[in-house]
């Protein structure tokens, strides 16, 4: 009887350290995918990209489909493309100008993070 008890107490120890193995190399995105959810991204650059991508086929498409000359599409296209160069001119000036703001919140939690890892090895 007292074998029978080690063997199943070593086979449950056993069990539970894999167990244990296996669930700490388990994520919470690995979770939440599971049940069919994920952790919200911050999209905000690959909207903009995809409408720049729908606005720049939607044009080409209207410059090949519109029933105009050469000269007045010409004209259009250029307009087009001075409109397209300022508007990137002022994406680029706006992440220049939030640059300095995302590094300095970065650094404040990269600070935050350790500051909490050392006052929890010290606890």
């Amino acid at each position: 009887m007292i074998n029978k008890k080690f063997w199943l107490s070593l086979g449950t120890a056993l069990a539970a350290s894999r167990a244990v193995q296996t669930v700490s190399h388990v994520k919470s995105d690995d979770v939440l995918g599971l049940i069919g959810l994920a952790r919200r991204r911050n999209t905000t650059l690959e909207n903009v990209a995809l409408i720049g991508l729908g606005a720049f086929v939607g044009a080409g498409a209207a410059l090949l489909l519109a029933p105009t000359d050469g000269q007045e599409t010409r004209k259009r296209v250029a307009e087009g493309l001075g409109k397209a160069r300022a508007a990137g001119k002022e994406l680029v000036q706006e992440a220049k100008d939030r640059a300095p703001e995302l590094v300095d919140y970065a650094r404040k939690k990269s600070r935050e993070i350790e500051e909490h890892a050392t006052s929890h090895q010290h606890a």
